[in-house]
């Protein structure tokens, strides 16, 4: 007969035992639960340290979506800690990494997060979300959603302000007949 114990750690220290591993490497899913305890303990530093093994397992395996997931986790997170620079730097290699790989639809969120972090090309970055979207023929909530992030970053009284505007009615009109929250939707379109 064998005798099994349980024990029970608090949060933290499952966090601190964790993070003392020692050189043992993890697996993927070890690593990104270990990530996870990390930003949830607000040791960003750490996050970083282990999401850049987990770069290497995936360079190691071939794993572009893998990569390209964690690049754009790391630089959301270094956004939120102000270092807009090194987020958007990181977000131009997950983008680069997409387009390569044809991932289009994940592009368009990562396009996304460029415009509406990077000042000066901004613009630019939206108005290639928004095309990629008509491209891929990408849902109704998020066309409108980035045609919105795009009015919102124009000067305003722009002349780009109406055409946006109208574009964005246009669809929801156009392809938003069955759509469930339509008019959720039409309530972000700017009057």
């Amino acid at each position: 007969m064998s005798l099994s114990f349980t024990f029970a750690l608090s949060q933290q220290q499952t966090f601190e035992l964790r993070c003392n591993y020692g050189s043992r490497r993890l697996d993927k899913t070890e690593l990104a639960a270990l990530i996870d305890l990390c930003e949830q303990n607000g040791d960003i530093a750490k996050a970083i340290a282990l999401w850049e093994q987990n770069l290497e397992i995936f360079e190691q395996i071939g794993d572009v979506k893998g990569k390209a997931t964690t690049l754009n986790n790391m630089a959301l997170v270094i956004a939120q800690q102000g270092d807009i620079s090194k987020a958007i730097a990181l977000w131009k290699q997950v983008a680069s990494t997409l387009a390569q790989t044809s991932a289009y639809g994940d592009l368009v969120t990562v396009l996304n997060n460029l415009g509406v972090t990077d000042e000066s090309n901004g613009l630019v970055y939206l108005a290639q979300a928004i095309w990629l979207t008509l491209r891929i023929q990408a849902t109704l909530a998020l066309t409108i959603q980035l045609m919105c992030a795009l009015y919102n970053t124009v000067p305003q009284g722009h002349e780009l302000e109406t055409v946006l505007v109208a574009t964005a009615t246009f669809f929801c009109n156009y392809r938003g007949e069955d759509y469930p929250q339509l008019e959720e939707l039409k309530k972000l379109i700017p009057t």
